[in-house]
């Protein structure tokens, strides 16, 4: 029998190790949180012990809090043999027994080719991406989530902001104004421009939910 590679075979330790860890779940807004997990090294022929992982970790989360969890979006990226394991991110509400927000989930996870970097977007034949009706004003930050990563707004609307213009978002104010407008020149599907105009910066976001 052929040895494994000394690279791959730390490869797959380490993906293992990383399994054995807890997933963390973080806040992205009013009773909306995420949690991830793969995109480590080592590799997995399928992803779906990964989202079976997620899914898991989500539940219990609200379980622990006497609530009940939502699904609202997933983003999947498969592994490759020696790079890199399958990756699953899911976007989920926990919300009170009996509250109208618990509804059947009309969620269908799309494929993401492992040679793209995260952009947001659902490729052709994957989930659309979410709409906002624009140009909007009159808008102000409710909250600045996770150091620019996300943009609470006062109306409720949940915003990514583009990777490339975080480091300016960090920097974002609670109650500074923001107008909403579409763009075409920022990532693939950072397809909103939110202009605070009380820094004088733009940037580019995708819109998430509300």
């Amino acid at each position: 029998m052929q040895a494994i590679p000394k690279l791959l075979a730390l490869s797959l330790a380490a993906a293992a190790l990383a399994g054995c860890s807890a997933l963390e779940v973080a806040p992205a807004g009013p009773d909306t949180y995420t949690v991830a997990a793969g995109g480590g090294l080592g590799w997995t022929a399928s992803s779906a012990p990964v989202r079976a992982k997620v899914y898991r970790a989500a539940n219990d989360f609200c379980e622990k809090r006497g609530l009940v969890m939502v699904p609202v979006s997933e983003r999947e990226i498969p592994g490759e043999v020696g790079r890199h394991t399958a990756s699953v991110e899911l976007v989920f509400r926990a919300l009170p027994h009996g509250d109208p927000g618990i509804k059947r989930p009309n969620l269908a996870p799309y494929y993401q080719s492992p040679n793209l970097p995260f952009s947001g977007a659902s490729p052709a034949g994957g989930i659309p991406a979410l709409t906002y009706h624009t140009p909007s004003t009159g808008h102000w930050i409710k909250q600045n989530i996770d150091m620019g990563k996300m943009i609470l707004l006062e109306d409720g609307s949940l915003w990514q902001i583009d990777p490339l213009d975080k480091i300016d978002a960090a920097l974002w104010l609670a109650t500074s104004n923001v107008t909403i407008t579409e763009s075409h020149d920022g990532g693939i599907g950072y397809d909103y421009l939110l202009v605070n105009s009380d820094e004088r910066r733009a940037c580019h976001a995708k819109f998430v939910t509300k």
